[in-house]
Order: structure tokens, then sequence, then C-alpha cells
């Protein structure tokens, strides 16, 4: 059974903007799956399906679960989401409690927070920064507290929006160091094409709302016809 059932997903915005087109995709335990294309493409509207926080038409799967109203909290502990910009997910005064807000929200007793909170930032590398204002760290740093706060909740997929953008090259290297070494099933949504390839082993490939091509990640960065047909190259 696939981790991640997409259906013939299609999804039209309130001021009448079709951005999803019968999209349909799987992605098994462990997998690191690129969605890749240019802006307008449909990646980050796909994302926010993942989770619930779109709902279009056609059917989506986490772990065996459709996506419904009834099993929504669920769905949400089994995908974290890391948004483009961490100014949309740190919010607190300090690193640790940012981090410790989910762990809190779900009811965790003080000794099981702060053995997640300590976990999650140990994986990141960001341990000795407990105390930090989130606003003061480099963009990077952010980046990688902001994954940890989603850790958090142990989630069993990540879904990252364009994790890369904006980092200086010390700060990309190290985050596609780390994002290879996670074990946790991903859905990675990016233009970026040398670390798709690093990354992820399969992607597809969107051009306006729809799929045009799936396979290896090789196989789709090395298209170049492909690529310039989605306004990527």
């Amino acid at each position: 059974m696939s981790l991640i059932k997409v259906e013939n997903l299609s999804y039209t915005y309130p001021d009448s903007k079709e951005a999803l087109y019968d999209v349909s995709f799987e992605v098994e335990e462990g997998e690191k799956l690129a969605l890749i294309g240019g802006n307008g493409s449909g990646k980050s509207t796909l994302l926010l399906h993942l989770n619930g926080i779109l709902r279009g038409k056609g059917r989506v799967f986490i772990n065996g679960l459709e996506i419904s109203d009834s099993n929504q909290a669920r769905i949400r502990t089994l995908v974290g989401m890391i948004f483009q910009n961490p100014a949309d997910q740190l919010f607190s005064s300090s690193v640790y409690d940012d981090v410790a807000f989910w762990p809190i929200h779900l009811g965790f007793k003080k000794d099981a927070v702060k053995e997640r909170v300590m976990r999650a930032l140990k994986t990141v590398h960001m341990e000795d920064s407990v105390k930090r204002n989130p606003f003061n760290l480099s963009g990077g740093e952010k980046k990688r507290v902001t994954i940890a706060s989603v850790l958090s909740m142990d989630p069993k997929i990540l879904v990252l929006d364009e994790p890369t953008s904006g980092l200086d090259p010390h700060a990309r290297t190290e985050l596609i160091a780390l994002l290879m070494s996670m074990p946790q099933t991903m859905v990675i949504a990016t233009h970026d094409l040398e670390m798709a390839a690093q990354v992820c082993s399969r992607a597809v490939l969107m051009d306006h709302g729809k799929v045009i091509a799936r396979g290896t990640t090789s196989e789709i960065v090395d298209n170049k016809s492909m690529l310039i047909e989605a306004g990527l190259i």
C-alpha cells in the first residue's frame, strides 16, 4: 500500500482560477519525491491538499486514510508541512517554545515535550540553540528550526515547499545534506533541479496544474526539452 495516494485531483480557487487538473500519483513509504515545476505550476496548491488544508475534487489517501473531516486531526499528525517562508511557522520568543508548540497542543506532559523537542532539534543540529530568539537566526537556521517544529510531532511524511529558496550556498548545502540523511517519506516542491536530483529518487513534472511527466529524477532533470516546455530553463 502506498503511503500517499492522490487520485484524479482537481482544484479551483474561489476566484475561479483553476490550479490543478486531474493530478494522480503515489509515494511509497521511505521514498523522496520531487514535485518539479515553475511558478504557477500548481506545486504549492498540491502540497496543501496532502494534509487537508485545501480540498479539491478527487481523492487523497494518507497511510490508507482518505482525507476527510472525521480524520483531519489524525492526518495532520502524519503529515508535517514546512512552508517556503519560515516566518509563516516561527512565532515564539525562543527556539524551544516554537518546537514545543505542537507537542504541548497535543497534550503531552512536560517531560515528554522536552524529549520530543530535544530529539527534533538534535536531528537538525540545533540542540544548542534552545534559548535563542528564532527571529535572530540565519535563514538556514530558521529553516532547520521550522523542520524541527514539525519533527516534534513524529510525522511519517514531510511535505516541503521550496526548501532551498532564499538560502546562501553554505546553508543550502547543509540543508540538502540534512534532507538526504532523514528517513521520513518526503514530497518536495521545487524548481531547484540540482537539489531535486541529489535528494529525490523520483520526480513529477508539473506545468499549469497538470502532470506532464513522471519518472526517475535524473530522467526528468536531464530532459531539456521537457524542462523548456515547463518554463524551468
